[in-house]
């Protein structure tokens, strides 16, 4: 299969202009994740807004449902790290990678084998990775020493997991607080979508190759109006009655850098009516209540 086409470097002139580009997302021979692929994409580039934190999220699915590829579609970008598995001492290593911006996010392509360490091993590894994605770390203490994290900046983590495993913990992460720090992707395939599949490999279509994504500087600032602003609070709340756990204060910031997420892939400096439909549309994905077919 041909290497899908390379997107244009983004050309910034200075923090508060980018030449107007459209990364948008090849067609894939990734059959009906192309919408997947998009949030994915958008989560990518919050790691690079001013005054907004990196997105996390959690593709959820069931086995073969291609969760693992979606995330490694974007594996040759350079602000990503992608592990199979990782437990707390490891993370001590990329202190200077996220201190200085260059990892943004932190890519597990299998949760399950995190979670199936010893008890106490995955506890500590969700709680580090919380305080990482959200609500950052004074210090912490374990068998190899005191170290201090006090004012480092904040990254997303991205990561996939099976239906099974997401049903069976989520009572538990949300006594915890853990599962409002990341959107969770829950999808699956109609009848039509696997016979879909089946005939592509049947007719020896290979998977696409990884894309670098060309983003741009950092602390890229993007405007947010007040029609827009109200329209993503609405989404909020919304969200906020369907679960009675939560006031949805996280998902509203989620939703406010996703927006502009947004507007930086189609080369603008201000979240448009655009960007808020195609928040809105991706809803669905992100309810936690049940999947959405494909």
């Amino acid at each position: 299969m041909p290497r899908p086409d390379r997107l244009k470097q983004a050309e910034v002139h200075d923090s508060k202009a980018l030449k107007t580009i459209k990364n948008k997302l090849p067609k894939v021979k990734l059959i009906r994740l192309h919408e997947v692929l998009e949030i994915v994409q958008a989560t990518i580039w919050t790691g690079r807004l001013s005054g907004e934190n990196p997105v996390s999220l959690c593709l959820v699915a069931t086995q073969e449902s291609a969760k693992s590829q979606c995330l490694l579609y974007f594996y040759d970008t350079p602000t990503l790290k992608y592990f199979s598995d990782i437990t707390t001492k490891p993370l001590t290593s990329f202190r200077h990678q996220i201190e200085t911006k260059q990892m943004r996010h932190l890519v597990l392509l299998d949760l399950v084998q995190v979670m199936n360490h010893g008890k106490g091993v995955a506890a500590r590894t969700l709680q580090r990775l919380g305080g990482m994605m959200e609500e950052g770390q004074a210090a912490t203490a374990d068998a190899g020493g005191i170290e201090e994290w006090k004012g480092m900046p904040k990254i997303g983590v991205m990561m996939a997991l099976t239906t099974d495993y997401f049903v069976d913990n989520r009572t538990r992460w949300y006594k915890s607080g853990f599962i409002t720090r990341f959107l969770r992707v829950w999808f699956d395939y109609s009848d039509d979508t696997v016979q879909h599949i089946h005939r592509a490999i049947a007719d020896g279509t290979m998977l696409p190759e990884p894309q670098r994504e060309m983003l741009p500087e950092d602390c890229q600032l993007i405007t947010l109006k007040d029609e827009q602003a109200m329209a993503i609070e609405a989404l909020a709340t919304s969200y906020a009655e369907k679960d009675s756990n939560i006031y949805g204060f996280r998902y509203h910031r989620q939703q406010r850098a996703l927006a502009k997420a947004l507007a930086l892939l189609d080369g603008r400096h201000e979240v448009d009516d655009s960007d808020i439909r195609k928040l809105t549309s991706w809803q669905p994905f992100f309810t936690g209540l049940k999947p959405v077919t494909l």
